[in-house]
């Protein structure tokens, strides 16, 4: 692929209308298959439209060259208590470029784009709802932390084993 390849891209919001486009590619970087939507209990076309939702409540932003939408990033807005106080909370989700086009700096303008929106919007907060804490630990460094729990049975204790084995399968500490 050409040095040039940005050349032929633009950046452009990515709307509901757009929903089949979104759903393929998070299928295809999370390589879910038919198969195994189905094993999960949903029925046919139900995951489809359950992504619905984050497309009409999230900002969502996308790399397109012509019609198709290539790498794309969410920020959906919430809320979050921390010591009981209310603050303005960005999540990532819907995370992901086609593989032929990485290396080509497009999600890290993607991010850049979504930081400045945050900022813009006071969202101060950013939770990224990772589908691999190692992966995203080898780019990020020790910016990816687990949740401090420090009492049993909070609701975040599951996370927090979920990383812990994910350390432990990864080989990280």
């Amino acid at each position: 692929m050409a040095d040039d390849i940005r050349d032929s891209l633009e950046i452009r919001p990515v709307t509901p209308a757009n929903l089949e486009q979104f759903n393929d590619l998070l299928a295809y970087v999370f390589q879910v298959t038919a198969k195994e939507v189905e094993e999960s209990g949903y029925e046919d076309g139900e995951l489809e439209r359950a992504k619905r939702p984050v497309l009409e409540k999230s900002d969502v932003i996308g790399w397109w060259q012509g019609d198709e939408l290539i790498s794309q990033l969410a920020i959906y807005p919430c809320r979050v208590n921390i010591h009981g106080k209310l603050y303005d909370m960005a999540g990532l989700t819907g995370v992901g470029t086609y593989p032929e086009y990485a290396g080509h700096g497009l999600m890290h303008d993607l991010v850049k784009i979504g930081l400045s929106h945050m900022r813009d919007h006071h969202q101060w907060i950013s939770y990224l709802y990772p589908y691999s804490i190692p992966f995203y630990r080898k780019k990020l460094g020790d910016h990816v932390r687990p949740p401090d729990v420090r009492r049993e049975g909070h609701p975040t204790a599951q996370g927090r084993q979920f990383v812990a084995r994910s350390r432990g399968a990864a080989g990280n500490r």
